[in-house]
């Protein structure tokens, strides 16, 4: 899932977020990747699921979600390994200051 703010939130800066699978050969852990600069660096990756409820061999699948209207938290939604949906919410990082 790719999310591109429609208006910069932080000046001189282009947010985009990503909620997916960093791993190719597993669909796990799911992680919150989080560019300032218009996707040349990563400097916020975060591991928000580590596994599937159903342990290492589980997938998690189609991951989609939402930035809350203050933009201080991501809630998201997630299939665990195709019989079990899941509902999270996390706590977003502070905005880098403008330059």
């Amino acid at each position: 899932m790719l999310k591109r703010h429609e208006e910069a939130p932080v000046a001189g800066h282009d947010v985009v977020a990503v909620l997916h699978n960093p791993n190719s050969k597993f669909r796990s852990p799911l992680a919150l990747w989080i560019s300032f600069d218009g996707m040349k660096t990563w400097p916020y990756q975060r591991v928000l699921v580590p596994e599937s409820s159903d342990g290492p061999k589980g997938r998690l699948n189609y991951p989609d979600g939402f930035v809350s209207k203050d933009k201080q938290w991501l809630h998201f939604a997630y299939d665990d390994n195709r019989h079990r949906a899941a509902v999270y919410s996390a706590k977003l990082p502070p905005l880098p200051e403008s330059k």
